[in-house]
This record gives structure tokens, sequence and C-alpha cells, in this order.
């Protein structure tokens, strides 16, 4: 079978000050496959994230490949005025409290192209489907509806848009247990549906196990593993099985 390579990084390198947090990152990325990226806390991943889709602008000599393009120093807006279909779900939500949900889902779709009303309520009531949400809810403000049904929205805005890539921060921190695996199977569901390619930071054992094809731990500001996740559980790397331990 021949993997596609979506995302290439190839020695990315961030500093903060004095502070080095990543060093001579390399990581393959295949299309239409799901990577979760694990580590400790202060490893670096969420960094690592933003760097990838441009909220933080990695230091000289990195590189950043999407579709065999270089975004290395092309910040997040750039990236959309190109047209390059991602999605991000962040780990609050990052719903607008003044919009209903309607106006939430349509938000970035109606940044992108002109859509009348009857049109924009449509869309969003097909991607609240999507996300098994009724779309009685289309006039409600987030504030009206629960954490899981915010997530929810959250990720039917992502989808409104089709991206063939989405990044997921955190996609279940602060969900209750059950919550959180129906957010998991959501995830795993929608993005083979709209067959996205996609990349998660999860501290969630459990999400990690529904929604990864691979994984890659990150420490000592370096990329240490990346392999399935079978895998996983079978490396003699002490860190890996200390970290196995741990979470």
């Amino acid at each position: 079978m021949n993997r596609q390579k979506k995302i290439v990084l190839k020695n990315l390198s961030k500093t903060f000050g004095n502070k080095i947090v990543l060093c001579n990152v390399n990581l393959e990325i295949f299309n239409n496959e799901s990577l979760v990226i694990m580590g400790g806390s202060g490893t670096g991943k969420s960094v690592l994230l933003k760097c990838i889709i441009g909220l933080l602008m990695p230091d000289k000599g990195s590189a950043i490949m999407i579709n065999d393009k270089d975004y290395s120093n092309i910040p997040i807006t750039k990236r959309f005025d190109e047209n390059l279909e991602i999605g991000v779900l962040f780990q609050g939500n990052a719903l607008f409290d003044s919009m209903n949900i309607c106006k939430n889902i349509t938000f970035g779709l109606e940044q992108r192209k002109k859509i009348d009303k009857a049109e924009a309520r449509k869309i969003a009531s097909e991607k609240l489907a999507m996300v098994e949400l009724s779309d009685n809810i289309l006039d409600l403000y987030p504030v009206e509806i629960s954490g899981g049904m915010q997530k929810r929205v959250a990720l039917a805005r992502v989808i409104a848009l089709n991206p063939k890539l989405i990044f997921f921060d955190e996609p279940t921190s602060g969900l209750d247990p059950v919550t959180s695996d129906k957010i998991s199977t959501l995830i795993r569901n929608v993005s083979q549906k709209i067959k996205a390619t996609t990349v998660t930071i999860t501290h969630d054992v459990r999400c990690m196990k529904k929604i990864a094809d691979y994984i890659a731990v990150i420490a000592n500001q370096t990329i240490i593993w990346h392999s399935n996740v079978a895998d996983l559980y079978k490396t003699e790397n002490p860190y890996i099985r200390d970290f196995i331990n741990d979470i």
C-alpha cells in the first residue's frame, strides 16, 4: 500500500528566549490517517501543534511541508487565503457567545464564500446531524447547551468547511468519561466520513485508542517514538513504558 505524505516536518525547532522547547523535530503524517501526539506535561505538544497550523512560527532552518508546499513561515491567516483545507478544534471549543449555534457553525464558511441565510441554516442542520445533534438547537446560544453539546457544535463548525486536514487540541478535556468516549467515537467516524487526515493532542488514553492509527511521543524537545498503536504496548523503550504506566 502506497501511503501518501500529507505533512512532513524537517528539523522543526522552536525556542522562547533561552528556553528550547522543540529541537530538530522530524515527523511524517500520511494522507487519510489519524496521528495522536502524546507526551508529558510541558514537553512541547501544544507548541508543536501551533507551529504546524501556523499560530506560531518555527525558528529559522525548520520546514513544514503540507501537500508538498513549504508553509514554515506562512501564518494561519495567510494559509486560509490560499484555500488550504484546514480545520481546527480548539481545547476550549472557541464558540462565539454572542452568536447562536447556526451562526457559530457557518461562521468560517461565510468568511470564505457568500451564502444566504437559508443555505447557511441548511448546512448547519446537516452538520449537526453528522455529530448526532438535532437542529432544534440552531437558535440557541452556547451558554444554553451542555459542555458535551458545545464540543459537538465545535466539531460541526470544523466539518462545515469539509477540511481535508483537521487538528484536535485535547478534544475530550474537561468531559466526563461517557461524553469523552462519545466525542472520541464521533471524531473518528466524522473524520473517516469526510476522508480527513487528523492530528490530535490528547492525554486521554481512551480517546487515543479510539481515534489513533499512529502515535508520536514527544520528550526531550523532540519526537522520540513514532509507530502504530499496537507497537506502543510492545516497545522496550523505558520512557515509553513508564509513560504508558503513568497514563
